[in-house]
């Protein structure tokens, strides 16, 4: 189990112009929880996000991953935000994996959809891909 306070705020203006983050601070106090089933590592997530900007909004997740070999691990995860109220949903399906380059470098990598939004807005394509540096 663990939770721990996290302040989100931008240093420059220009990348809320360009559409890549959000405006204002948000303030979050995730809690988590992991439990290992068998081979498989789950993790639950839920708190909190409170935003000067906006509507303040509540993030749920649960994250399933599964070693295939010594240095790689495949995860699915779905995760929500909504309203402090629970209505206005967003919910993500992602699939990603955690492959061990060496002791100082893991490359990860996820490719998601969103399944629902409020409104009826477009369902957006999510991915990223990167190398984690660890030391």
């Amino acid at each position: 189990m663990s939770m721990f306070p996290r302040i989100i705020f931008n240093i420059t203006q220009s990348s809320v112009r360009r559409g890549l983050s959000e405006d204002g601070t948000r303030f979050q106090i995730p809690f988590q929880v992991a439990k290992r089933l068998g081979p498989i590592d789950l993790d639950f997530e839920f708190g909190p996000l409170v935003s000067t900007v906006g509507r303040s909004e509540f993030l749920y997740g649960i994250v399933g991953g599964m070693e295939v070999s010594k240095r790689t691990i495949v995860m699915a995860e779905l995760r929500g935000t909504s309203r402090m109220n629970f209505t206005r949903d967003t919910v993500t399906l992602n699939f990603g994996w955690r492959h061990k380059l060496n002791e100082h470098a893991i490359w990860i990598g996820s490719l998601g959809h969103e399944l629902c939004t409020p409104d009826d807005e477009q369902l957006a394509l999510i991915g990223y891909c990167g190398v984690q540096l660890v030391y």
